[in-house]
């Protein structure tokens, strides 16, 4: 990340480990109840790329 001050490494944050990032997304039902569907288009959701 060229041009950002990042913190010091201390505990368990190390700098050298962090990354961009496009953002983050999730998959669910609106009502709530559990289901395997939902798992599975999470994780076929997880390949997903801006401008594909």
């Amino acid at each position: 990340m060229k041009g950002t001050m990042l913190p010091q490494k201390q505990g368990l944050y190390d700098p050298t480990f962090e990354r961009g990032a496009c953002g983050t997304g999730f998959v669910a039902r609106v009502k709530g109840a559990a289901s395997r569907s939902v798992v599975k288009q999470g994780l076929s959701e997880s390949s997903w790329r801006p401008g594909k």
